[in-house]
């Protein structure tokens, strides 16, 4: 597990995302010693998220602040291998389909969120998924057409792409008159929900954090997915966090634990099972001494 922090030290873990215009790709090899190779790129903007590509070892998706989206190949300096500019606003995040792996999804604080294939110009569809910034939006790893979604306005949504209103073809996939309806919206917070992740191995259970500072993880296995529906139990909740919650991701390895970044400085890991044998929170890793923003 990485966890990134704004500390300059920290920031050479990952392909890095900066605030002051640099986007600097860094690898290194199992032991931190040693540098395999670094590239870097000055631009004028600033970049949120990024995600590997799942076919192509060496491409690497960022999200930027002037809307839009870019494809690097960390082998090649200065100029990006492709561009896409569709969000009239800040792009906060991008995610790779790990099942249909040439598609990705893009989320920006113009309220939308829009599907696209690498070999496109354009994005093969648009969701008006929120009114509002749309903080992150994710593919399940579980089911190739369904992305979930979370936003200022305190819910996550979860939207079906088999459904005949999201068909490919004339009159479906408006750039100007985006779709907008949702299979599942769940309430999760009355504040602003920063960030979400789907269970690997609990397909329809997700994990939220949010600006109230509490962690929760929904089970939507019993809500049928069709019309617009509104519900999900929530699982578990989970207080500690003396401020935002930034950034979750789920174990890879384990259903039940979850990590956790907050803007209080420190990284948590929880264990999720309700009424389970041990304590929820497992471990407090507090050696930041700035806001963790991401986690890997």
């Amino acid at each position: 597990m990485v966890f990134l922090s704004n500390e300059p030290s920290l920031w050479r873990l990952l392909p890095i995302l900066d605030w002051l215009a640099t986007a600097v790709f860094t690898s290194f090899p199992l032991s931190l010693d040693q540098v395999v190779y670094q590239r870097s790129s000055l631009i004028n903007y600033g970049l949120y998220d990024l995600a590997w590509s799942e076919v192509h070892e060496n491409h690497v998706l960022t999200a930027s602040g002037d809307g839009s989206i870019r494809l690097w190949d960390v082998m090649l300096d200065n100029l990006a291998i492709a561009a896409w500019q569709e969000h009239t606003k800040e792009v906060f995040s991008v995610d790779w389909s790990n099942i249909q792996k040439d598609t990705f999804v893009s989320s920006s604080w113009d309220g939308t969120v829009k599907v696209w294939k690498p070999d496109r110009p354009r994005s093969i569809l648009t969701l008006q998924a929120h009114q509002s910034c749309v903080y992150q939006a994710l593919f399940s790893p579980h089911q190739p057409d369904l992305i979930s979604t979370c936003s200022t306005d305190g819910t996550l949504k979860i939207f079906d792409l088999r459904s005949p209103a999201y068909a490919t073809g004339p009159g479906t996939n408006s750039f100007t008159n985006p779709l907008s309806a949702a299979v599942l919206t769940i309430p999760a917070s009355a504040s602003e929900v920063l960030t979400l992740d789907w269970n690997k191995y609990r397909p329809m259970v997700l994990a939220s954090g949010s600006v109230d500072r509490m962690v929760k993880v929904w089970d939507c296995r019993m809500v049928k997915l069709g019309d617009s529906q509104v519900g999900g139990v929530c699982e578990s909740s989970l207080p500690g966090h003396e401020y935002a919650v930034r950034k979750l991701q789920w174990s890879p390895h384990h259903a039940d634990l979850l990590a956790t970044a907050s803007y209080d400085m420190t990284c948590r890991i929880w264990n999720t099972t309700p009424m389970g044998p041990q304590p929820p929170l497992r471990y407090i890793h507090d050696a930041h001494t700035e806001f963790v923003v991401g986690s890997d």
